[in-house]
């Protein structure tokens, strides 16, 4: 039995069985009965007339050119209406409206198109490679027709299909609701779906799932719902956590997709927390069997966004001007991961290729395992580091910096962001006896000398080891360093006043930023944390582990994301 066997798809009732259950008084309609036809439109009466005429609904599915839900949908309508109507008993206003979800001139049952197009998405899903894009709306409230343009315009570019997941929010306060009504915007209509199903076997989709646009983490307490299977749910805020899972299964992603209705909340404290960290933004999924990936398109205040090379504006697009930042995650490069770091940098599909971007960052590229104060007391970790010759420190700088050689472009200004494993060569500078460590003492001689004269010793090695020093800016701790409105200079092992670091800390700091540091990738507002380019297995990591290869790109608008590395790939060929 596969681990995902127990993870269950909501099945929602069908019409039929609904109004076997009680919920619609009226069982059938009589299609010998022509006075049904005053309530169809056109296309309903082509359905109705087609049911009269034809044995069972797969024959007249197939004349119409539709989905068997797509005629019972039609079939429903003209019951609500006739209910609505009085012609059917049990016809009061209140009883239609529950079945319709809208008054009458929306002409659709919310509740059936919601059952039609689940269908739909589960014959989709079917195929072994394709795309989505999931986003979410709320009820009684407005498109935002540009973004939904736009997500049009990529739909038919990346040859994707739209998936809206509908929530419901009871806001008295707002000026589009209207107490006689429950109703989706028109525009969305052939994309919304809530239910719960697989788009592979890592990955589900939970439309069924409802959490309140006001919750401050719409992902806390989801962990275990879909067991070791990644999840994405609808919501009007943009998160993402990395769950940690057993050492032999790749870690899991919770994801909220954002949302593409306009920001409505009540007037109330956490209404107006809401509608600050509303996100105009959506979920991008490339499925190929087993395998997935997953990227955030997140929209600018008129519904505009950026996607990989292509800027989608007012239902156009067009090639998007250069990216600011690369931002990438944690390097340790004696304990680089081959592939990912092949990904992220060398390979000639590579991110920092790909994008070519003004800026890229690097969080801890020097692991300092040769002098680390972890396992300096450790005779076995010191034995197998001699015995391979990674006890010397000189040669680590030296891989460091022909690593941060390699990655040198003539389009890509380099960062190297002060990291706690960068000051671990600081440490070792003033704890370590270099009469009991001759094999480094010459080394911790020049940098003991370099400390003496003011100078950082990792920075001083690299002057002197790096061929590409000139064109790299080292950053100081503390140092500002901010590209289109987000902070890029902090590596996250610091929290405010000198405390330990965190999402959960930085989310209290009111300005973007981009972190390091805990090898997890996460989102939670306007903070976003890369994963690491290090092998997931460190030695000290032990136990069920969250960490994942993931980098982030920032675009030329300012806005983020992450972007993973699975298998040495960070997007399908085809794209």
């Amino acid at each position: 039995m596969s681990h995902y066997d127990e993870f269950q798809s909501y099945d929602k009732p069908s019409i039929d069985e609904r109004i076997e259950q009680g919920q619609c008084k009226s069982k059938s309609v009589d299609f010998n009965d022509d006075s049904y036809l005053q309530f169809c439109t056109d296309k309903q009466r082509e359905a109705f007339l087609a049911c009269r005429n034809n044995s069972t609904m797969e024959v007249v599915a197939e004349k119409l050119s539709m989905t068997t839900a797509g005629v019972r949908k039609h079939i429903a309508l003209i019951k609500a209406k006739a209910i609505k109507q009085g012609y059917v008993e049990s016809g009061t206003i209140e009883t239609a409206r529950k079945l319709t979800g809208v008054d009458a001139q929306y002409e659709f049952n919310v509740n059936v198109k919601l059952d039609s197009l689940a269908g739909d998405y589960h014959e989709y899903v079917k195929q072994k490679r394709f795309n989505m894009i999931v986003t979410s709306a709320q009820n009684s409230t407005p498109v935002h027709l540009t973004f939904l343009s736009n997500l049009k315009r990529l739909e038919s570019k990346i040859s994707a299909k739209i998936l809206v997941i509908p929530f419901r929010y009871k806001n008295p306060t707002s000026v589009f609701v209207n107490d006689s009504k429950d109703y989706w915007d028109e525009s969305l209509t052939p994309y919304l779906c809530e239910d719960d199903f697989e788009l592979c076997s890592n990955l589900a989709v939970l439309g069924q799932l409802k959490s309140q646009p006001t919750a401050v983490r719409p992902l806390s307490g989801l962990e275990q719902v879909t067991g070791d299977k990644s999840a994405i749910i609808g919501h009007t805020k943009l998160e993402l956590k990395s769950v940690a899972t057993p050492s032999n299964k790749m870690a899991k992603l919770l994801i909220s997709t954002g949302c593409c209705t306009v920001a409505n909340y009540t007037d109330s404290k956490a209404g107006y927390k809401g509608g600050k960290r509303h996100s105009l933004s959506a979920i991008i999924v490339e499925v190929d069997g087993d395998m997935f990936f997953q990227r955030q398109v997140v929209a600018d205040d008129n519904g505009n966004f950026i996607d990989m090379l292509t800027e989608y504006k007012n239902g156009k697009s067009m090639p998007a001007p250069q990216a600011q930042v690369l931002s990438t995650g944690d390097l340790h490069a004696i304990n680089a991961d081959e592939q990912a770091v092949s990904a992220t940098f060398f390979a000639n599909d590579s991110m920092l290729k790909y994008f070519r971007p003004e800026w890229m960052t690097v969080d801890d590229s020097l692991d300092f395992q040769s002098g680390s104060h972890h396992s300096r007391n450790d005779p076995i970790i010191q034995y197998h580091l001699m015995k391979s010759g990674l006890n010397s420190v000189e040669n680590e700088l030296k891989i460091t910096f022909k690593m941060l050689d390699d990655m040198e472009t003539d389009h890509t200004k380099i960062v190297i962001k002060r990291s706690n494993h960068d000051e671990h060569f600081e440490k070792w500078v003033k704890e370590t006896d270099p009469r009991r460590d001759p094999l480094n003492c010459r080394t911790w001689c020049e940098a003991f000398t370099a400390m003496l004269d003011g100078h950082d010793p990792y920075e001083y090695f690299a002057e002197n080891m790096m061929q590409t020093f000139d064109d790299v800016r080292f950053l100081s701790r503390d140092e500002v360093f901010v590209v289109g409105g987000v902070a890029h200079d902090g590596h996250g092992d610091k929290g405010a006043n000198g405390s330990r670091g965190g999402l959960q800390s930085f989310i209290k700091l009111g300005c973007p930023a981009q972190w390091g540091h805990s090898h997890t990738a996460g989102i939670m507002d306007d903070q976003f944390q890369n994963g690491t380019n290090s092998k997931i297995r460190m030695g000290y990591n032990v136990g069920p582990s969250s960490w994942m290869h993931c980098n982030t790109i920032q675009y030329a608008n300012g806005k983020r994301s992450l972007l993973f590395i699975i298998n040495g790939k960070w997007r399908f060929d085809t794209l």
